[in-house]
């Protein structure tokens, strides 16, 4: 039996990486593990085969994945001022989401997309997609193995995070034999799962906790009880000292409870602007919904921005999910 993960690339993505030499790297909005490990691995391989690399993202490294090597040559803003050849968006489809980059003022000569995500990208003609993939992570290992280039334990640290993280510690509808499979010779490279889920599951600042408790008291179900919804707003942030990273995983706790089919967090952003977070168990797929708001993401987990009223907005999202379960 062949397996997907010995299976080369597109040659199109080869050939991008060797006529190309220097290379931009971007990724989605609020990066989490997928994003930022499958942006540093690849940046990483990069610089072995001589190329001239920068990783460009519109926020920040969440402190809990600052362990990740070489998480600190991650830079983050909104304007950069250097020309590449090629700007890679790394688990993003749609440059958009990326938050920064201006179409009308490209930062490179060419975009390509490296990305596993279900959602329609206007950029897939022009981009290595995957979506049977366990994670953006798994392409990249895909990738520097075809290039023959030897993973060290820097390239490895940050793939293991990556799939680790986007299948849920391998607990997801999305964990395939492949991505047991990755995991496993990762760790015969010297990968210490132990550490790396200490790191992300069992290192919290105590502002995310008293973020929790807030946020947790403001949680609703609907009459059947397969959709419920947090809320997390300004007030909160300023009571608990907290971040918008400190709420990663927070709509995960409502998932896992028994009966609900799909979970919603509702994040204040603005005076009257929303990031709104789905999980689903796996019948559902979030990522249409999201789409249906300009959003997008995964079948089991994605995302949107929406703005207006909030009671206004709950009820809008709450009735388009109701509706897709009823599918």
């Amino acid at each position: 039996m062949t397996h997907r993960a010995e299976m080369n690339p597109p040659e199109k993505v080869i050939e991008l990486i060797k006529k190309n030499s220097s290379f931009l790297i971007t990724s989605h909005i609020n990066p989490e593990g997928d994003a930022l490990g499958s942006e540093l691995a690849l940046a990483l391989t990069l610089e072995k085969i001589g190329k001239s690399v920068k990783i460009w993202n519109r926020d920040p490294v969440p402190e809990i994945y600052k362990f990740l090597p070489y998480s600190e040559k991650i830079y983050h803003g909104e304007n950069i001022n250097r020309r590449y050849d090629v700007l890679i968006l790394v688990d993003c489809g749609n440059m958009d989401r990326t938050g920064w980059v201006d179409k009308n003022n490209l930062p490179a000569n060419s975009v390509f997309v490296i990305d596993h995500h279900l959602t329609e990208s206007p950029l897939k003609d022009n981009g290595w997609i995957e979506p049977d993939a366990s994670s953006t992570g798994e392409m990249i290992y895909n990738l520097v193995s075809s290039l023959g280039i030897e993973i060290d334990l820097d390239i490895a640290v940050n793939i293991y995070t990556a799939i680790m993280t986007d299948t849920g510690s391998f607990r997801y509808s999305s964990t395939t034999p492949d991505a047991f499979r990755i995991a496993g010779i990762l760790v015969e490279k010297g990968v210490n799962p132990s550490k790396i889920n200490r790191e992300i599951y069992e290192s919290f600042p105590f502002r995310k906790i008293r973020l929790l408790g807030y946020a947790l008291r403001t949680v609703g179900k609907n009459q059947d009880g397969r959709v419920a919804w947090m809320t997390i707003n300004k007030r909160m942030f300023k009571l608990a000292n907290a971040r918008a990273e400190d709420t990663e995983e927070f709509v995960n706790n409502l998932r896992s409870v028994k009966g609900v089919e799909i979970a919603i967090l509702f994040r204040q952003k603005g005076l009257k602007a929303f990031k709104v977070s789905f999980r689903s168990r796996g019948k559902v797929d979030v990522a249409k919904i999201a789409e249906v708001f300009g959003g997008g993401g995964h079948r089991n987990a994605a995302g949107c921005e929406l703005k207006g009223n909030l009671t206004e907005i709950k009820k809008k999202v709450v009735k388009m999910v109701e509706r897709e379960i009823a599918k």
